[in-house]
C-alpha cells in the first residue's frame, strides 16, 4: 500500500516546514498454500511450502465411487507461479489417485486463487499406498501428500 510520511528536518532548536513524501510498500512475491476446512464455520489454515504430510486414512463411502482426501487452495501474491511434475499414484495398484482442479503446467495467477482436491477411487477394503505431489517451477518448492488408504 501507499503511505504518506511528513518529513521535518531539525537541528534540535528549529525545524523546517513539513514536507509530505509518499512511500509505496510492495509485498514480496510468494505462493501461499491453504488447507481448506471441511467443518461448518471452520477456518482455512495457512500451510507452508514445501509441504509434506504422511499418514493413514480409513474411510467408509456411502453412495460415491470416490473419496476426497484433502482440499487445498493456492494463492499467488506479486507474481505468477507454474505447477510442474504433477503426479498422483497408488504404488499398490488398488485404486486410482488424482488431482481435481490442478494440472501440470497450470499457472497460478495473482488475484485468482486455485482450489484443488486430492481424490481416490475406492479400494475395496484393500490398502492403497498413495502419493500426491507437485513442484513449483519458479521456486523449486514441493507439495507431497502420502497416505495408506483403505476404503470400502
Amino acid at each position: 500500500g501507499n503511505y504518506i510520511v511528513a518529513l521535518v528536518v531539525s537541528d534540535g532548536m528549529t525545524g523546517s516546514p513539513p514536507v509530505n513524501a509518499v512511500v509505496q510498500v510492495i509485498a514480496s512475491p510468494k505462493l501461499e498454500l491453504y488447507q481448506i476446512s471441511r467443518l461448518i464455520g471452520g477456518q482455512d489454515s495457512l500451510a507452508s511450502l514445501p509441504y509434506m504430510s504422511n499418514g493413514s486414512t480409513t474411510v467408509t463411502s456411502l453412495g460415491s465411487s470416490t473419496v476426497t482426501l484433502g482440499e487445498y487452495k493456492l494463492k499467488a501474491i506479486g507474481r505468477s507461479y507454474t505447477i510442474e511434475n504433477l503426479s498422483a499414484t497408488d504404488a499398490a495398484g488398488v485404486s486410482t489417485a488424482s488431482f481435481v482442479g490442478l494440472a501440470n503446467g497450470q499457472t497460478i495467477v495473482p488475484g485468482q486463487d486455485t482450489t484443488f482436491q486430492l481424490v481416490s477411487t475406492l479400494t475395496g477394503n484393500r490398502r492403497a499406498l498413495q502419493t500426491y505431489a507437485f513442484r513449483i517451477k519458479e521456486t523449486g518448492e514441493t507439495f507431497m501428500f502420502s497416505t495408506i488408504l483403505q476404503t470400502n
